[in-house]
């Protein structure tokens, strides 16, 4: 299955305020001097925040506590069919996320006029205002434009997922994660645990479905949900999730889990990739590996 040459998808990368913006990232507007500012987001005790970035002054702020704050590492928003549309009093369904408060409430990526600039930031889903970072301090502006993603309905199709026993054959349609040292198909399956939703490496043939905790103790399970019947893709990982990737579950604490595979020598295996971590973990044998480098399933535009 090959990716959709037309479509570039939305994608965060990392990056340095000192660093020229990566190719194709989301403009968002112009400083008071006419200087372009680009979409960013930060991490900032725990929140995920958007930032208004200019290459030209080196600079990358954003706004929390009713402060502006400075940052020198962030992630560009780059590619993807945005635009932006006028804030009408209610979220649009697709309203590009940023990320999430520690509090668990979803930040969307708004841009405002203010004293000769137009500037990204801050809504959250429960209000209806914007907020800037400008002048070292916080502004709440009530007019504003909020970015949307016009292939939200290619990206965010519903997911088939059947619930089956381990030891029963995998459904028809299931999606191949990879294959073990001997060859048996890996699908790619998903398990309740302690109330988190994750990865599961399932191989029917061998009546296996295990999984890690939060602890990376390996655990057996008996049933599982495998993932059927999706136009999806592995890709490689790049150091940020793509907003394409496709969402295993929740962890108890809120956060997205989503779905990995690394190439290694006893085959190839799934699991599972938290929001916050960035890293794929899975089961091997016995034991819970970590690993850095890594493939990440995402939503296909098709063949």
């Amino acid at each position: 299955m090959k990716r959709c040459a037309v479509l570039k998808y939305l994608t965060w990368l990392p990056r340095k305020n000192y660093q020229d913006p990566p190719e194709g990232t989301v403009l968002a507007g112009y400083d008071s001097d006419q200087s372009p500012i680009y979409v960013g987001r930060v991490m900032y005790e725990g929140n995920q925040l958007p930032a208004k970035v200019i290459p030209r002054k080196q600079l990358c702020h954003s706004q929390y506590n009713g402060e502006e704050i400075e940052m020198i590492s962030y992630e560009a928003l780059c590619h993807g069919n945005v635009e932006w549309v006028r804030f009408r009093g209610t979220i649009p369904a697709n309203a590009v996320v940023c990320g999430r408060l520690i509090s668990g409430e979803v930040v969307h990526i708004g841009r405002g006029s203010h004293l000769g600039s137009l500037t990204p930031g801050r809504v959250l889903s429960g209000e209806k205002v914007l907020y800037i970072p400008f002048g070292w301090n916080e502004i709440r502006i009530t007019d504003f434009e909020i970015l949307i993603d016009n292939d939200f309905k290619v990206l965010n199709r519903n997911l088939n997922w059947i619930h089956t026993k381990r030891e029963q054959p995998a459904p028809k349609g299931a999606i191949l994660a990879g294959r073990d040292f001997n060859g048996c198909p890996i699908y790619v399956g998903r398990v309740q645990h302690d109330g988190n939703r994750f990865v599961g490496k399932v191989i029917p043939s061998r009546q296996i479905c295990d999984t890690t905790d939060e602890g990376g103790n390996v655990i057996p399970k008996l049933s599982y949900e495998a993932l059927c019947d999706a136009e999806v893709e592995w890709v490689k990982f790049e150091g940020s999730i793509p907003t394409d990737a496709v969402e295993c579950g929740r962890d108890r604490h809120g956060g997205k889990i989503f779905i990995g595979r690394c190439h290694c020598r006893t085959g190839i295996i799934p699991g599972t990739v938290l929001e916050a971590e960035k890293k794929l973990r899975f089961v091997k044998g016995t034991e819970m590996k970590v690993e850095a480098e890594f493939e990440i399933l995402v939503y296909s535009c098709g063949n």
